[in-house]
């Protein structure tokens, strides 16, 4: 099965982006299943090199400690990941501070995914 993920909220400030993470690291346990994420609007902060999980919100005792490029790079291995060439643009962000594996994503990939997908959740 083909899951597609797109996310478009910021990695911090509410706990939508990291379920969409936690729902993906799942999925990626089942062989059978092939996942591909891609990141726009604020999201696209999630594959960030050295971003840190937001200091107050998340705690040691709750477990929420996982940053989200840590959890990115959780799956890496068998998912792929895009981020939205233009919201990085928008944001000022370069390629070279994605987080390794993280694709530069464009319409045409978003398009060509949704449409090969068994299922797509957004976030």
């Amino acid at each position: 099965m083909r899951i597609f993920i797109i996310v478009t909220n910021p990695p911090y400030g509410n706990e939508t982006t990291r379920s969409a993470l936690r729902i993906a690291r799942r999925m990626w346990k089942n062989p059978d299943t092939k996942i591909a994420i891609f990141l726009m609007a604020d999201s696209v902060y999630c594959a960030r090199k050295g971003e840190k999980f937001a200091e107050g919100v998340y705690s040691d005792e709750l477990g929420h400690t996982f940053s989200a490029p840590r959890m990115l790079a959780a799956i890496m291995d068998t998912a792929e990941v895009f981020a939205c060439g233009t919201c990085m643009g928008e944001r000022n962000m370069k390629e070279n501070e994605l987080i390794e594996c993280v694709e530069i994503g464009t319409m045409d990939i978003l398009a060509e995914y949704t449409k090969k997908a068994d299922r797509v959740l957004c976030f």
